[in-house]
């Protein structure tokens, strides 16, 4: 999957451009939902405020149908289940894509994090895993 993205994400604009016209966009709106999955998940929780913050991210961001919104958290759902997909997904992004849509894919994650209005120290640590990984670590 991760020579798949690599390949298929060239030289994307903005993300919202990047996703819709991009021939490898259904991989590229993959690995944005895994990023934010596991974020959801890091704490061992995923209430139903993530969830609804998850999908209304994702939908909004990725300007995605609400069928398409759930058949993608569901794809990222079950990608979710190796543990280094969220790190593979985030290299590939930070290899293809601007900083400021490096950024934009963070402020999505932080949404994420802020929508059970508790950050707890594995979402801290899985914020700054991602920062550094898509290259924005100070």
């Amino acid at each position: 999957m991760l020579k798949s993205l690599l390949k298929l994400l060239s030289t994307p604009k903005e993300l919202e451009s990047a996703v819709k016209e991009h021939p490898g966009a259904e991989v590229l709106k993959e690995a944005v939902a895994v990023l934010l999955v596991r974020m959801a998940k890091v704490d061992g929780l995923y209430s139903k405020d993530e969830v609804r913050s998850l999908f209304g991210t994702l939908k909004s961001h990725l300007k995605l149908s609400d069928q398409e919104t759930i058949d993608l958290m569901q794809l990222a759902e079950n990608s979710t289940q190796f543990a280094d997909s969220a790190k593979l997904f985030a290299a590939a992004l930070r290899a293809q894509l601007s900083t400021e849509e490096r950024k934009k894919i963070l402020q999505m994650v932080t949404e994420v994090i802020r929508a059970d209005g508790k950050e707890d120290e594995f979402e801290r640590m899985f914020l700054a895993s991602v920062t550094a990984d898509l290259g924005l670590a100070e």
